[in-house]
């Protein structure tokens, strides 16, 4: 699209929300069409580290990711993630992270569930990719959550 003045004319592709409601994700981030490019949707509950959610949203920007791509489990089983012959992808080695690519209903969605494993409805945080989410953007999802750098927190 070309303005009247030979510019290019810009408008928004990506919004990133926060609104901490606690009966829904807090994090939601959406892109427009694009091109060949479906819309997609991420959303990021309450507790999910900033790492992640920032890892996501700076592979948007960064043109190195888009042409690196690697698929989007390929960080997990180069940090030794194994199937879960229960569910529809990798479990970390402690077994509290989870990555499922599901298809239900004609709809293809990437959700990634951390919980601590002792007792049901353990959740300690997740994230629900719609599968539109371009690979390269999971990809750097999953190599943020197989860093082993340690992370300083606020006790």
């Amino acid at each position: 699209m070309r303005s009247g003045r030979g510019r290019s004319a810009h408008r928004q592709q990506a919004t990133l929300r926060i609104d901490p409601d606690p009966d829904e994700p807090w994090w939601t981030i959406r892109h427009a069409r694009t091109g060949d490019q479906p819309a997609w949707k991420a959303t990021f509950d309450a507790h999910t580290p900033v790492e992640i959610i920032a890892a996501f949203t700076d592979a948007l920007t960064n043109l190195r990711a888009l042409h690196a791509a690697t698929p989007p489990t390929a960080p997990l089983r180069q940090a030794g993630w194994r199937d879960d012959p229960h569910k529809s992808g990798p479990v970390s080695p402690d077994g509290v992270v989870r990555v499922e690519y599901v298809t239900e209903h004609g709809f293809d969605h990437w959700f990634i569930t951390v919980a601590d494993g002792r007792t049901p409805g353990d959740e300690l945080w997740g994230a629900c990719l719609d599968g539109a989410t371009p690979p390269h953007l999971v990809a750097a999802l999953t190599g943020a959550l197989t860093d082993a750098a340690p992370v300083i927190r606020d006790p």
